[in-house]
């Protein structure tokens, strides 16, 4: 994950996600955020959906 998004956060420093809402189903969590600080100024509400195997994130999606 941090070499695929490492560029997205360097080219938008201030960006933040706040958790609206988590759901949590054996080993798949389902985040609802509200990210702002995007440096092109739009704000985003998006999904984040974790797989989590060995309490380590395997497999991330995002949905806007």
């Amino acid at each position: 994950m941090r070499e695929r998004y490492s560029k997205l956060f360097n080219e938008n420093p201030n960006q933040h996600a706040k958790l609206l809402a988590r759901i949590v189903q054996d080993n798949v969590v389902v985040d609802h955020e509200h990210v702002t600080g995007r440096a092109n100024g739009k704000e985003v509400y998006a999904m984040a959906i974790y797989e989590v195997i060995d309490d380590k994130i395997a497999t991330v999606w995002f949905k806007r």
